[in-house]
C-alpha cells in the first residue's frame, strides 16, 4: 500500500513537473528503504549510540588534552565503564 501510494505521488510530480518537488522526489528515491524501515521497525533506536557519542565529546572538551591519546583512550573507557555497561574499542 505505501510503496503503491509513494509511486502514484512520484508519478503524479513527474506529470506536472513541480521543481520543487523534483528534488525532494530524487531524495525520496534514494533513500526510500531507509525511510520505510523506520515505520517498519519503531522499537529500534540509535539513541544509545548518541549517548555514548555525546558522552565522549563532553570528555574531549573537558580534558584540554592529553599528552598521550592512551590516557584519553583509558578515561573515556574507564567513564562508559562506570555507568554499567562495557564497552570494547579496537
Amino acid at each position: 500500500m505505501l510503496l503503491t501510494t509513494s509511486l502514484y505521488f512520484y508519478q503524479l510530480v513527474q506529470d506536472k513537473q513541480l521543481p520543487e518537488f523534483i528534488q525532494a522526489i530524487g531524495t525520496f528515491q534514494h533513500w526510500e528503504t531507509e525511510i520505510i524501515n523506520t515505520f517498519i521497525y519503531l522499537h529500534l533506536s540509535n539513541g544509545f549510540v548518541e549517548g555514548i557519542n555525546n558522552r565522549t565529546k563532553v570528555i574531549k572538551r573537558t580534558s584540554y588534552g592529553y599528552r598521550d591519546f592512551s590516557q584519553f583512550r583509558a578515561k573515556i573507557l574507564a567513564q562508559h565503564c562506570i555507568k554499567g555497561f562495557d564497552i570494547s574499542v579496537g
